[in-house]
């Protein structure tokens, strides 16, 4: 109820926002003389545009503006370096005169020549008003130079910040997008200090993001999240339209956590974060959103190179950590073949002590090792073909898991080494050619992962493990018979003081990724717009873990000797899997007029998934729909309505500790025995499982754009959601993790990002979401398993809420250009897991960075303080213990590029 009367307000607030929608024309003014321009003007805009006798224009020539914009603001670029203002004398008349000399001195006061500032101490409150116009309208028109003499070339141009995105094939304005997304361009992902997921997720609203260890990471959006982490991502991530697949780790299983990757944020031209189920354009593992990094392009024919170099402290660390980020543009033969290489190496400094029986400091560094090659030939006006190589490799040299306080981790063996490495290629071929009313595109893309870690696991593990083992009469004997549990003790004591020791955990996975999708991509003018596509997909990968006790004391005597048997229980496992997939896909839109739009999209995949020694196979038909409408009663304001489904494929049970001991379960012979192999029969496999998204959303532009708001209000349905839940059978100490089809769940919630431009050089922004439900709908009650869940339980990774506030000055410093930016974020607690106890702590984080640069944009340097405030930040707490964020970080940044503009453009 709570969130149908919030429903109903943002409604309202969205109908009261188109009531007072600012009018907009579409602009295209060549640079021309000022006369010209403003006849031109006035034609375009449907205006009479009228001279006073004592004006002379003059020859002077004006830069071009293009775009969609009020009238008023195009007068203020285009008059703003002339001593001419405007007048409305009708409702569509303008009068062009000279400027009253109160006003006049006003703008000059925000001129500066090469050293004399003029001040005027004693101007109207009008004039004041006027000079903020001027200036508002200079940063928002493209290409209008603002108050600036003549000759003085110092102060940079200032263009209209549109951000533009390709989210559905198309390039379109974010704000003229009828979806939810975030975007980040390239000097947002600078001055913010992002990196990768781990800095990237305060920023957005409604992502959460959760690690338990070196490259085990779990990305949700809306609360969409695997309930046990089992089955696959939920988000789906891609580099350059090529998609980055997640496996489904807890598919393999190798245990309640997820692997996708963490990225490395370096030489990006744009982040964007879909929120909502993506499955038409995206297909598989979208049902939450997607996540599409952006790299930066290969031109043809300007040489340009750049570097940036950063250098911190942790309050945490005796160590400091570096990096380096550098760039170089070579073009090997002008206007058709160029060449863009760029890297990043990075040295994380650890901030985990380790105490007890082995002694350490720092022990969690880390080293990342970037580097990415872009090479793309201009065949022809029409063909373009670009060949990408990246690779990135993650040292991981200590545990990532520890206990409070941060700087203690409760290792009790000298024996166990928490190391690990992560290495991820991929290899892409993107043709590009336009036909005459379409674009075909063909991307090609191999995908290559390795993960290798080992860690130590709760010290409580192996007295659990003696004190089952202890209670099973019987050994399997590895060829399909058994053996007398040689320390078989029915009498033994369930607890006591009889053992110390730790566990060691040894897991990893490998596999890859081929995938091969054609596009076509509408370009033809008229009211229909359109993407028709077909992808393939071959996934091959296999993952494994194993579990050694490492003993630190025996207080139990002759207990080594049962060591050998002890492990035979544990030898470990390696599953192997297979999927393919085709699916076709097409997105059709239809403009009836300048307001009212509507689009309909479909995907229909098959996907067949197959474990290693697995006879079942999971083969499934699965459709993806979306359907839009939208309402634009200008170009400012737009209102929409979608509704979209994302989906995963089912999952079999038939690893060896599932369908493997069925016979041996059928030979024991036992009623129990018996009982046990008919429940596993009967429950071998859990079908995909589908979310289906309704959405309503409001963007608009107000105050001539200075005011940038987006809201949503969305509701997901989630049906047969896959769970993970335990079974105890009689040949096995430990319960085995099994899928089945839940039931339904539901998140339902607001999301709203503002952005205001408050007077000339600060802008103040404000993001957050308020996921007022997202929770199971339906409970487990199934008496075999030793894991249930209540109707009602929260999902894990969904914080109720998040928000971020951030601020940011621009402003003159003698012969510079200054910046100060504050950011200040909450994320609250959350769940990890749908069946533990286990809520990660929620935390403040706080960033201040200053920024230096100089006029030409060349160089940039920037003092900054990461979590100022030294608050704890906690990535997760699970039975491991708990993954700790950053500590407070203080350090520098400095980056020089002789072609770029540092900082200045998104």
């Amino acid at each position: 109820m709570n969130c149908l009367r919030t429903s109903a307000l943002i409604l309202m607030l969205l109908f009261s926002a188109i009531s007072f929608a600012d009018p907009k024309v579409q602009f295209n003014i060549p640079s021309t003389t000022l006369k010209e321009a403003l006849l031109t003007l006035g034609q375009q805009a449907n205006l009479t545009i009228v001279f006073s006798l004592d004006v002379d224009v003059g020859e002077r020539t004006v830069d071009q503006v293009v775009g969609s914009y009020a009238p008023q603001a195009v007068f203020d670029v285009l008059l703003s370096e002339s001593k001419l203002t405007y007048r409305q004398i009708a409702e569509d008349a303008f009068v062009i005169e000279r400027v009253h000399r109160s006003i006049e001195a006003a703008v000059l006061t925000a001129r500066t020549d090469s050293g004399d500032t003029t001040v005027n101490t004693d101007k109207p409150a009008h004039s004041m008003l006027h000079r903020l116009v001027t200036a508002l309208a200079g940063v928002l028109i493209g290409n209008g130079a603002v108050a600036a003499d003549s000759g003085d070339d110092r102060r940079e141009k200032q263009q209209i910040e549109e951000i533009v995105v390709t989210a559905t094939y198309h390039e379109t304005n974010l704000m003229q997008t009828p979806m939810a997304i975030s975007a980040l361009g390239d000097k947002e992902i600078i001055e913010r200090g992002i990196s990768d997921i781990s800095d990237l997720y305060t920023f957005i609203p409604g992502l959460s993001y959760q690690s338990r260890d070196g490259g085990e990471n779990a990305i949700s959006i809306r609360g969409v999240t695997p309930p046990t982490l089992l089955g696959g991502a939920m988000v789906a991530v891609y580099v350059d339209d090529m998609p980055i697949p997640s496996p489904p780790l807890g598919r393999f299983g190798t245990g309640s956590f997820n692997g996708q990757i963490s990225g490395s944020v370096f030489d990006m031209e744009r982040i964007e974060v879909l929120k909502g189920p993506q499955g038409t354009l995206y297909g598989e593992n979208a049902m939450g959103g997607a996540i599409r990094y952006i790299t930066k392009k290969a031109d043809p024919n300007e040489f340009d190179w750049g570097i940036m170099t950063r250098l911190n402290n942790s309050s945490e660390s005796d160590d400091l950590s570096h990096g380096v980020v550098g760039m170089v543009n070579i073009p090997l033969i002008k206007d058709v073949l160029g060449l863009r290489l760029s890297g990043e190496l990075r040295d994380e400094a650890g901030q985990i002590d380790i105490v007890g029986n082995r002694v350490a400091n720092d022990v969690d560094s880390d080293e990342v090792t970037s580097v990415r090659a872009k090479l793309t030939w201009y065949a022809t006006d029409a063909l373009d073909i670009t060949l990408v190589a990246n690779r990135i490799e993650k040292d991981i040299e200590g545990p990532r898991v520890a206990h409070y306080p941060i700087a203690t981790d409760r290792t009790n063996s000298p024996d166990v080494n928490n190391v690990g490495w992560d290495t991820q290629d991929l290899y892409t071929l993107a043709i590009s050619y336009d036909l005459p009313w379409a674009t075909f595109t063909s991307g090609t893309s191999r995908f290559e992962r390795t993960y290798d870690y080992s860690s130590q696991t709760p010290s409580n593990f192996i007295p659990e493990l003696f004190i089952r083992q202890l209670s099973i009469p019987v050994l399997p004997d590895g060829e399909g018979g058994f053996v007398a549990n040689p320390i078989y003790d029915p009498t033994f004591p369930a607890m006591g003081p009889w053992l110390s020791a730790a566990a060691y955990n040894a897991r990893g996975l490998a596999y890859e990724n081929f995938s091969q999708e054609f596009r076509l991509i509408s370009t033809s003018d008229g009211p229909w717009s359109w993407v028709a596509g077909l992808y393939y997909k071959n996934f091959d990968g296999s993952t494994g873990n194993n579990n050694k006790p490492t003993y630190v004391l025996h207080p139990v005597p002759g207990l080594e000797s049962y060591l050998e048997q002890m492990l035979a229980l544990f030898p470990g496992n390696e599953v192997g899997e297979t999927a393919e997939e085709i699916s076709v896909y097409s997105n059709v839109n239809y403009r009836f007029n300048d307001q009212w739009e509507i689009g309909l999209g479909l995907r229909q995949a098959s996907v067949q998934t197959n474990r290693e020694n697995d006879p079942l196979e999971i083969d499934e038909d699965i459709s993806s729909v979306r359907f839009t409408l939208d309402y634009q009663p200008n170009d400012s304001t737009m209102v929409y309505f979608t509704t979209s489904s994302g989906y995963r494929p089912g999952l079999s049970n038939g690893t060896d500790d599932w369908l493997g001991a069925i016979p041996n379960l059928q030979q024991l012979g036992t009623p129990q025995a018996l009982a046990e192999a008919d429940y596993m029969s009967s429950n071998l496999s859990a079908v995909g499982d589908k979310v289906t998204n309704y959405e309503v959303g409001l963007k608009t532009l107000r105050m001539n754009d200075r005011i940038r708001l987006i809201a949503s209000v969305y509701y997901i349905d989630w049906d047969d959601i896959l769970l993970a839940i335990n079974y105890a059978h009689s040949l096995r100490p430990f319960p085995v993790n099994y899928s089945i089809n839940g039931g339904a769940a539901h998140s339902q919630g607001i999301e709203l990002s503002l952005s205001a431009e408050l007077f000339d050089g600060l802008t103040l922004s404000v993001v957050g979401d308020y996921n007022d439900e997202a929770q199971l709908d339906e409970g487990t009650n199934d008496a075999n398993s030793t894991v249930n869940f209540d109707p009602g339980t929260r999902l894990p990774n969904s914080p109720k809420y998040s928000y971020n506030v951030s601020a940011d000055y621009q402003f003159e410093l003698g012969q510079f250009l200054a910046g100060v930016r504050a950011d200040w974020a909450r994320v609250p607690s959350s769940r990890y897991h749908l069946c533990c106890a286990h809520i990660t702590t929620g935390y403040h984080r706080t960033n201040l960075r200053f920024t230096l640069r100089d006029h030409e944009g060349k160089w940039r340097a920037a003092l900054f303080a990461d979590n100022l405030f030294d608050e704890t930040i906690v990535y997760s707490i699970n039975p491991w213990g708990i993954r700790f964020g950053p500590s407070r970080q203080i350090g520098v940044e400095f980056s020089y590029s002789p072609g770029q503009r540092q900082g200045t453009s998104d």
